[in-house]
């Protein structure tokens, strides 16, 4: 039975970046803006659920917002909610609002830009870029947006080369935060650590726990595991333990991890594809608080997108792996050839799966 592999790339097809948006000439005209579009996304949202026509549902939007492209962009993002919903057995929008945001997608049949959100130009002296926002209901907004320097550096030749989606958020009265999704080929090509990988021996499977991760490396030849061993981030999940640190925490292991499995020899790295919306089941029933508390603190799906693109960014070839199964496996695989407990076990049967997929399909991939 062969299971599906994929290449990272297929899953994360952008990567967003956040950035301070600051000195917005007319505020109030903006909250108004926010507050028209997160209300007919939730109205939308809901109409879809219910199994509304399409026609009757883009005439709704376009009365409230009067703009083409942010009605385009209101019902894309509406169907992708009710789509999710119906899926999770769950209801769009059931606890109101979290925050008010503005959506404008890129439009691929324009070479570069966004025609409502757009980034017109950038202030080295000051490392900012001018924003203008599009108003239907009166004058256009005008802000200015904060990059860090690097990010800055991609939004600039960004802009005068592909398309980008941009996202207004307001989560705090005052504080606004815009998002921009640069396409990963463009992220990886200017934020590379190095090009490739040293040698093309061995390959890495992954289990992704709460609190650690563990990994096994395998001979492409023998398919034999050579060395396992795990990182640990207890501290991540312990309660006040400021969300700032988390990430660069995490971080700052990985990068020393890819940097030892690079001199190692391995040239692949196996996830397994937590990206798939499954149906809602039973909650779960922990015998422990302590454990509960950790497994549904610790975010598991943004550690794998973190632990993917860095490990593009280190020129490895990264591969999602389809998890089906894959700890009744580890029982018989790993636990009775080589003594594994399920995690290392688990590890294992990924890495197995993705060399299934490379002995058969490896001349068709390219790298970054």
């Amino acid at each position: 039975m062969e299971f599906e592999v994929i290449p990272i790339q297929q899953v994360i097809q952008n990567v967003t970046v956040v950035g301070k948006l600051g000195d917005i000439s007319d505020e109030n005209e903006l909250r108004k803006l926010l507050i028209r579009f997160s209300i007919s996304t939730m109205i939308v949202s809901k109409y879809m659920y219910k199994g509304y026509s399409k026609k009757f549902v883009e005439r709704e939007v376009y009365d409230i917002l009067k703009n083409y492209i942010y009605a385009e962009s209101c019902i894309k993002q509406a169907k992708a909610i009710s789509e999710a919903c119906k899926v999770t057995n769950g209801v769009p929008y059931e606890n109101g609002l979290k925050s008010l945001f503005l959506f404008s997608r890129g439009n691929k049949w324009e070479r570069y830009g966004n025609r409502n959100i757009k980034l017109i130009k950038y202030h080295k002296d000051g490392n900012y870029f001018d924003v203008e926002i599009v108003n239907p209901f009166g004058k256009n907004i005008f802000a200015k947006a904060y990059f860090g320097k690097r990010t800055s550096i991609i939004l600039d030749t960004l802009t005068t080369v592909h398309h980008y989606s941009a996202r207004i958020v307001c989560r705090e009265l005052g504080k606004c935060t815009i998002h921009i999704s640069i396409p990963i080929e463009i992220y990886v090509r200017h934020t590379k650590v190095y090009d490739s990988f040293v040698c093309d021996r061995y390959v890495c499977g992954f289990d992704l726990n709460a609190g650690f991760v563990n990994f096994v490396i395998v001979d492409k030849l023998t398919w034999k595991p050579v060395y396992w061993s795990r990182i640990e981030f207890w501290e991540v999940c312990s309660p006040g333990y400021p969300k700032d640190r988390l990430y660069t925490e995490l971080l700052h292991k990985i990068g020393n991890l890819y940097e030892w499995l690079r001199y190692f020899g391995v040239s692949d790295l196996f996830f397994e594809n937590l990206f798939k919306v499954k149906p809602k089941k039973q909650k779960r029933k922990f015998k422990s608080k302590n454990v509960a508390r950790k497994v549904t603190r610790f975010p598991k799906r943004k550690l794998l997108t973190y632990m993917g693109v860095k490990g593009l960014k280190y020129g490895f070839r990264v591969w999602l792996v389809d998890p089906r199964g894959s700890s009744l496996s580890a029982k018989y695989l790993g636990k009775y050839l080589y003594n594994f407990d399920r995690h290392y076990g688990a590890a294992y049967v990924i890495t197995l799966r993705g060399l299934q997929h490379l002995s058969k399909h490896m001349k068709t991939y390219t790298i970054i």
